[in-house]
């Protein structure tokens, strides 16, 4: 399961972010209407190639660029490896 919080600006995500998840995560996206700019990462417990590709859709089609705050290591080496190294800000 994902929880999805925070604000239009700031999207934050609690749980894990993968293929059983995303779905859920991008219909609780689209419900709200945000725009998310930024991502609060403190939460998020685990990631996979579907929760990579997700949030590349989300920079995508909101702005072009996510910028990702309180990511775990195992968070962060997941979006280096996916060449999303830009992304995380410690």
């Amino acid at each position: 399961m994902i929880k999805l919080s925070g604000t239009d600006q700031t999207m934050r995500l609690d749980g894990r972010l993968d293929i059983g998840t995303v779905k859920q995560a991008h219909e609780a996206l689209r419900e709200l209407g945000w725009k998310p700019k930024h991502l609060d990462a403190g939460g998020l417990e685990g990631l996979d190639s579907a929760g990579v590709q997700w949030l590349w859709w989300v920079a995508r089609h909101h702005d072009g660029a996510l910028q990702v705050t309180h990511a775990s290591k195992p968070v962060q080496s997941v979006l280096k490896a996916a060449g999303f190294a830009r992304w995380v800000t410690p």
